[in-house]
């Protein structure tokens, strides 16, 4: 077991205990990303087997190949005797302790771990949290959500994912695939909201040559495309009617039938659907199939948005950072402590996919070392906060949110955002210049901006 030197020792208390204790360890392994919460005087077990707290897929790990040790003012990488080592800065750890520094990169087979200590000075959870790759776990209702998905996954009926524009229903999605029986077969994804209404049903059950104006030749739909796999239907509640028909008897039948043929095809794939949309009150007005929304709900799960996690919102920055850095071909960059202020209190109407581009943003503009709140997007490092604390004040902020979730959930479409938000459309460009919320790629327009 090696002993660290005093400079060592000392330089890791200075780290460790002045950094709060704030470790996660962020964990790559092909095209899957995963942060998972390193609380004081706790570890982290590492390899193949099904017990271990980080799953690896490398047959190079073994299966309790190593642990990653939080003490009081150091945190360890013990390998326990693997077969092929554990690489730590070139060197290859066999059998002994070693001590780790916020940067350093832990090698096992192709996957690569490393460890981030933020300065935010908030506590984390008081137990490590198991992951899957794509999934951040440092807040209970993460955990909870993914203990439901592991059930979910047990049977085979269909799911239905509730949540806000961007929370991560599409990664919830495909856990709830690969925990499945079906992980070896497709993981298919289809946005009902980004096809015009007259092409959604070719594209879902796909179409025969001649079948319409344009089809000049066979097309496989995206149902038959997830064949003894997955269908991910992102944004259901935007679904035409008519295509809500034919769905609903694919799922009594598992047959599908191509437009412009009368040949039925047996399909195995399981769907999983998802909305940020009040399904019920779609169904009152008549846009949603009752039926149709009870066959889907057999399995429901609704996921918070990240605003009501704030936990997470610290190791999905080192998570999305880790992953932009590696694009550029540089190593993970630190967060300064303003920089982490600013992000909790952005109050995240886009929710993990603006804190993503927002991170992606930073590291981009940082010097590839440390990312600085002057490198965060001008909203995210310049939100005001309300005036003294005033009644108008507190209003205007709850309304400026309000029209940017809806302007998010809408795809920056005005006229549905004010629909949304029951006030006329030249109301809300009024709003908008008033609040200086800009268009994507569009400059901001003063109130006084006519159009």
């Amino acid at each position: 077991m090696a002993k660290p030197s005093d400079e060592t020792e000392l330089e890791g208390q200075a780290l460790i205990s002045a950094l709060a204790g704030n470790a996660y360890v962020v964990v790559a392994e092909g095209t899957k990303l995963a942060a998972v919460a390193l609380p004081k005087n706790a570890e982290l077990l590492v390899g193949r087997a099904e017990d271990v707290d980080v799953v690896l897929e490398d047959a190079k790990a073994s299966r309790h190949h190593a642990r990653i040790v939080s003490q009081a003012a150091r945190i360890v990488l013990i390998d326990l005797g693997s077969r092929n080592g554990t690489k730590l800065g070139g060197a290859v750890v066999r059998g002994e302790e070693v001590d780790l520094r916020p940067g350093d990169v832990v090698g096992i087979g192709s996957a690569t771990l490393t460890l981030v200590c933020t300065r935010d000075g908030a506590e984390l959870a008081t137990t490590p949290a198991t992951t899957h790759p794509g999934f951040v776990m440092a807040d209970p209702a993460m955990l909870a959500i993914f203990q439901t998905a592991q059930r979910f996954a047990r049977v085979d009926t269909p799911v239905l994912l509730l949540g806000e524009t961007g929370v991560g229903k599409e990664v919830v999605a495909g856990q709830i695939h690969e925990l499945s029986p079906r992980k070896k077969g497709p993981f298919v994804a289809l946005n009902c909201a980004a096809l015009p209404e007259n092409i959604v049903e070719s594209e879902l059950f796909g179409h025969e040559k001649g079948a319409f104006t344009g089809a000049d030749r066979r097309k496989i739909g995206f149902l038959e495309a997830a064949h003894e796999g997955t269908l991910f239907l992102d944004e259901i509640g935007d679904m035409p009617p008519t295509t809500q028909v034919k769905l609903l008897r694919f799922l009594e039948t598992r047959k599908l039938t191509r437009v412009g043929s009368t040949t039925e095809i047996a399909v195995d794939a399981r769907i999983v659907a998802a909305t940020h949309r009040e399904l019920g009150e779609a169904i009152r007005a008549g846009r949603f199939r009752e039926d149709l929304f009870y066959r889907l709900s057999t399995c429901t799960l609704k996921i918070p948005p990240l605003r009501a996690r704030p936990a997470e919102i610290t190791p999905l920055a080192a998570l999305f950072a880790k992953g932009a850095s590696a694009k550029l071909g540089m190593p993970p960059p630190v967060f300064e402590p303003a920089a982490l202020a600013a992000l909790g209190r952005h109050p995240w109407p886009g929710n993990v996919r603006e804190l993503r581009n927002a991170v992606e943003h930073a590291v981009v503009m940082s010097d590839g070392r440390t990312v600085r709140a002057t490198d965060l997007p001008e909203a995210i490092r310049e939100r005001r906060p309300t005036t003294n604390g005033s009644l108008p004040g507190a209003i205007a902020d709850v309304e400026r949110e309000r029209i940017a979730r809806a302007l998010e959930d809408e795809g920056h479409n005005q006229t549905r955002a004010a629909a949304r938000l029951g006030i006329s459309r030249r109301a809300l460009l009024y709003k908008m210049a008033k609040y200086e919320i800009g268009t994507p790629g569009g400059a901001r327009r003063s109130p006084r901006d006519r159009s």
